[in-house]
């Protein structure tokens, strides 16, 4: 948007974007409010809202990273304690920061462990029970003789993915050697859910795949024959028993915002105002001369929606 000597366009950070000013001589004064209304609030970031994607991949993702065992072998029904993910994931909106796990392939998010709940978690006997939840293989199953599930975390900040990997009996035998061997990838930046397969001996029974959103009605499952997903507005009793295939993988995207947490930013004279969307309530607002890298520019935390930009120099054009 163009108004007088003022450029805004908008490049996600968290929840502030980036916004281009023009500031000429005597302009402070005299410049008119110029603003720009993002598509907000945003889009609805339930799970049956998420972009899903598919494909065969590579050996190179089946993340290995350094791993703590999280679930020991030789069990049926055995649930995790709580555990750290070691960095903020945000799933519909919501940050979480641990997550458990159980040795019928339940992944549930938030500080309340996962139960012990056995069978296909997206039926009607189940489905009220362990949400949020991501299921890579849930059905009635075990840790084996050799099994049991992992967590470790690969790559850096900002940049982090979380890796549970399950290797769990396809049978409810304590002491089976049928394996199942599939990942969940938790994208730090992007929000992104990965489930990735690896190699398996044959199925023992029926299972379901997908994930159950922070309302329990929304589930999404995935046909691991068709490799297509299915939206629930409630439980579904639609069970499979084909393997999804070696480096298989099944991708759950959460929306794109055109303006990712705020709406009517807006500039006047040298003050920079916004709404928050979201539930934050403290925002950074770096700028500096037009071109700089992000980083190197004055930063500021601010606990209000606006901010008196300090230190302009006049004819500059700066990029907030």
């Amino acid at each position: 948007m163009k108004s007088n000597h003022t450029t805004m366009h908008t490049h996600t950070r968290n929840v502030f974007g980036k916004m281009r000013r023009g500031l000429l001589c005597a302009a402070l004064m005299l410049l008119a409010s110029a603003t720009l209304k993002a598509q907000c609030p945003p889009p609805n970031s339930t799970i049956t809202n998420y972009t899903f994607s598919t494909g065969v991949g590579t050996a190179s993702n089946w993340l290995t990273p350094t791993s703590t065992q999280i679930l020991s072998s030789g069990n049926d029904d055995l649930a995790s304690s709580v555990q750290s993910l070691g960095f903020t994931f945000t799933f519909e909106g919501t940050a979480y920061t641990q997550f458990s796990v159980n040795t019928n392939g339940r992944l549930k998010l938030g500080s309340t462990a996962v139960t012990t709940q056995y069978g296909n978690p997206f039926t009607s006997t189940y489905y009220t029970v362990n949400y949020p939840q991501i299921i890579g293989i849930g059905a009635d199953l075990s840790s084996g003789s050799a099994g049991g599930a992992w967590y470790g975390v690969s790559g850096t900040a900002p940049n982090r993915i979380g890796v549970v990997r399950f290797q769990l009996n396809s049978s409810s035998s304590s002491s089976g050697t049928n394996y199942l061997n599939w990942q969940v990838q938790l994208y730090e930046a992007t929000g992104e859910i990965r489930i990735v397969y690896n190699n398996y001996i044959a199925m023992g029974n029926s299972f379901q795949i997908g994930v159950q959103g922070a309302n329990y009605n929304d589930i999404v499952t995935v046909s691991p024959t068709a490799h297509t997903r299915t939206v629930n507005n409630t439980y579904t009793a639609t069970t499979y028993s084909t393997w999804p295939g070696q480096y298989r993988w099944y991708s759950f995207m959460p929306p794109v915002l055109s303006c990712p947490g705020i709406y009517n930013l807006a500039v006047a004279g040298s003050t920079v105002s916004w709404i928050e969307c979201g539930n934050a309530t403290q925002w950074e607002i770096e700028y500096g001369p037009r071109g700089f890298t992000q980083g190197t520019g004055t930063r500021q935390i601010v606990n209000t929606q606006s901010y008196v930009l300090n230190g302009l120099t006049t004819g500059t054009v700066y990029d907030i």
